[in-house]
């Protein structure tokens, strides 16, 4: 997201293609008619080959709105939809899938210390009233996705008071359950705002350790495999960005 600055009304999504010859094309903005702040948007590649961006709308958190674009011609064109409904949130932060049955799942950070979710059986045109789903998790940035083999993993900080116990989860049954689960580092690291990414059957998950004092970047490359296998708890990351001089920061978010 692009303009003067953060809550500004111009301040738009964009975004860019790529030709077969790896160059990127004019940025283009997201079509809006109203003249409000936008926010944190976010891809997803869904079954059907369709792209869907997520963003958000409003000039400050309390009046954030979730909104939805599909395009159906590789980015070309977008349509735009209305979000699901949201329990009571600091910041308006959701990752959602496409279950086995069609329908999408969308999950939701709030302030209830659990993660909420609401379901959509038409393509994200209507959404089921939000509730919990009594995953643990302390009003904090997840990240969920469906895996390559078809799997579902969560990361998530496993406990409802500190951002600690960064955990990784994988279900076998499209998020009914999560049979397999692994911690990440020292369980009482501070581990915040996980990212992942799956490339040549490997999962590369990024995170950051101590955003108030410690500063740093971690990287963990694992397999799900790794997750499932019993002789061990933990998977150890690597540091791959640490500043010189290290600080308080802001509060985290």
């Amino acid at each position: 997201f692009g303009g003067t600055e953060e809550k500004h009304p111009d301040v738009r999504i964009w975004y860019s293609i790529r030709d077969e010859y790896g160059y990127w094309a004019k940025p283009l903005s997201i079509p809006s008619d109203e003249n409000v702040a936008h926010w944190n948007p976010v891809l997803d590649r869904k079954n059907d080959g369709s792209i869907r961006l997520y963003f958000k709308k409003g000039a400050v958190i309390p009046d954030w709105q979730t909104f939805y674009c599909d395009s159906f011609d590789e980015g070309k064109t977008f349509s735009r939809h209305y979000g699901a409904e949201k329990l009571c949130t600091s910041y308006d932060e959701s990752m959602a899938y496409q279950r086995l049955d069609g329908s999408v799942r969308m999950l939701s950070r709030n302030r209830l210390r659990d993660i909420a979710e609401s379901t959509s059986c038409d393509r994200g045109l209507s959404w089921s009233k939000a509730k919990l789903t009594g995953i643990d998790s302390p009003d904090t940035r997840f990240f969920i996705s469906r895996t390559p083999s078809g799997r579902v993993i969560l990361i998530n900080n496993d406990m409802k008071e500190q951002r600690e116990r960064m955990s990784i989860w994988l279900s076998d049954d499209d998020g009914d359950s999560w049979k397999y689960k692994k911690l990440v580092d020292d369980p009482t690291h501070h581990l915040t705002f996980p990212d992942a990414d799956f490339y040549d059957g490997k999962i590369y998950l990024v995170y950051d350790r101590g955003r108030r004092f410690e500063n740093e970047i971690h990287l963990l490359v694992f397999t799900e495999e790794d997750v499932m296998d019993s002789s061990t708890d933990v998977l150890i990351s690597k540091t791959v960005s640490k500043p010189e001089n290290p600080g308080i920061g802001d509060l985290p978010s």
